[in-house]
């Protein structure tokens, strides 16, 4: 604003006031606009092999961070109009970020979802109708109200924008709990084959290539087991699954299991191991409430199974129940992981010896 000197520009032209500002401002507005979506098509394009599974970018979102872009370059234009000197400038734009940065600290009360950040991780949920509604009124009537500041010659006509603004606060301060809700449509299961049955979130199905080979893997290694389950179902967001798309198969429990991330391990170097472990992790556990629960030898048995990939275990001493394991034929081993699986599902080590 200093630089282009627009309040003389403003004065001097034979138009209205607010038209005049308007004409001024739009082109600020529209090049912050630019580089928005231009960000927003950039993490669109990285995010896209898992995010299309989604069907589309939600539409809400999006109009609540142009209404706050609005909002934030109005402020920015209001205090080039009245503080007449170039330091405002960084300094504002260094204060904006540490505010932002700041406000974090409040995430998830109402303060929070005053600002255009959505602090922490929200796996597996979308934000509320309503709630994109409040965020866009309380944006958009925040910018309204710094361009009428400016602009108008009425300055009561601020009033109108103002109780806009506060229509859409009040109910994100009362509710910052219900602001983000579950993503049904993406965690409904969708299962694929027979056996093995491998049921993935809708949100994940372009994984599915990923995952059916260390499922299928790990299934196979146990199979002639007559109580081996059969069905492997994604652990949802909140440690279960969401319904699937179709009927359950008969027989044992299903499985639920971890998608493993590259993120999370840093590179994807060992991605396939990690994600083995983590079915055979959930293929082998006892879920016991009670004591004793496992036996002591139970993760032996994990080990012989990881012996299975060629080079896994390279370097490491097999153990005595791992050695059994190996020397048994297909048949023995299948009748005796019959038991195991049996002792498993029912907690009762009694029902297995071991190898």
């Amino acid at each position: 604003e200093r630089r282009r000197r627009t309040a003389g520009l403003v004065e001097s032209a034979p138009r209205p006031r607010l038209h005049r500002v308007a004409a001024n401002l739009l082109p600020l507005w529209l090049a912050a606009v630019a580089a928005y979506l231009v960000t927003w098509l950039v993490l669109i394009v990285l995010t896209w092999p898992n995010a299309s599974a989604y069907g589309h970018p939600p539409a809400g979102p999006l109009l609540a961070d142009l209404a706050a872009v609005a909002a934030f370059t109005c402020g920015g234009y209001l205090i080039g109009w009245y503080v007449p000197w170039w330091s405002p400038a960084p300094l504002v734009a260094v204060g904006g970020y540490t505010l932002l940065v700041m406000w974090g600290l409040y995430a998830g009360s109402g303060l929070a979802e005053l600002m255009p950040t959505a602090p922490g991780f929200r796996t597996g949920q979308e934000s509320a109708g309503w709630a994109d509604a409040a965020h866009t009124a309380w944006f958009g009537g925040l910018a309204a109200a710094l361009f009428l500041a400016v602009g108008a010659v009425r300055k009561w006509l601020l009033v109108l924008p103002l109780v806009v603004a506060v229509c859409g606060a009040v109910p994100l301060l009362d509710r910052p709990d219900e602001v983000w809700v579950p993503d049904r449509a993406g965690a409904v299961l969708v299962c694929e084959g027979e056996r093995p049955q491998i049921c993935l979130r809708r949100a994940h199905e372009s994984r599915r290539n990923d995952l059916t080979g260390p499922v299928r893997w790990a299934y196979a290694l146990f199979e002639g087991a007559a109580t081996v389950p059969v069905r492997f179902e994604e652990r949802g967001p909140a440690g279960r699954s969401s319904g699937a798309s179709g009927e359950a198969s008969a027989g044992p429990s299903p499985v639920t299991f971890a998608i493993v991330s590259s993120g999370e391990l840093g590179s994807d170097s060992r991605l396939d191991y990690f994600q083995r472990d983590a079915v055979l992790q959930d293929l082998l556990r006892w879920d016991c409430e009670t004591e004793p629960g496992a036996p002591p030898w139970n993760h032996e048995i994990l080990l012989w199974a990881h012996w299975q990939w060629p080079g896994a275990m390279d370097g490491m001493e097999r153990g005595p129940v791992v050695r059994t394991l190996d020397a048994m034929d297909r048949h023995e081993r299948a009748a005796w992981f019959t038991d195991y699986f049996a002792a498993a599902r029912s907690c009762d080590a009694r029902l297995v010896d071991r190898p």
